[in-house]
């Protein structure tokens, strides 16, 4: 199950709502690969994915866009080994995401004022 979150700077009191984890749906490799960019879905490797030949999760995580100074849930696949199938690009300027791990996110600096006051809330559940 996922959830919605708010992330606010207590400083310039500007805000973001994210959805973050996974849903049921997201249990199946296909569902997860409809959702991704082309280009990443594309270079999966759908057989051993389903067959359970590879271990893999996936979850939408929080991801930041610096030039847009702005947060956003990016899609991410992850398999046994570790290795992560990077984040999708920024859906409003095309550049580059940095993933945010939740459990450091007020320790982030604000990405509209600087300053790191960042309050993070829950506000529900999806599935």
């Amino acid at each position: 199950m996922g959830s919605l979150i708010r992330i606010q700077c207590n400083n310039c009191h500007e805000k973001w709502s994210l959805q973050t984890g996974y849903g049921l749906m997201h249990g199946r490799i296909e569902n997860v690969a409809a959702i991704l960019p082309e280009s990443v879905a594309k270079n999966l490797p759908m057989e051993q994915l389903r067959n359970h030949e590879i271990p893999w999760s996936f979850a939408y995580e929080t991801a930041l866009c610096e030039d847009c100074k702005t947060f956003f849930s990016a899609p991410i696949i992850r398999y046994a080994d570790e290795q992560t199938i990077p984040p999708s690009a920024c859906p409003q300027c095309g550049k580059s995401l940095r993933l945010i791990d939740e459990a450091h996110l007020t320790q982030t600096p604000c990405p509209s004022c600087g300053t790191q006051n960042l309050d993070i809330t829950e506000q529900g559940l999806w599935d």
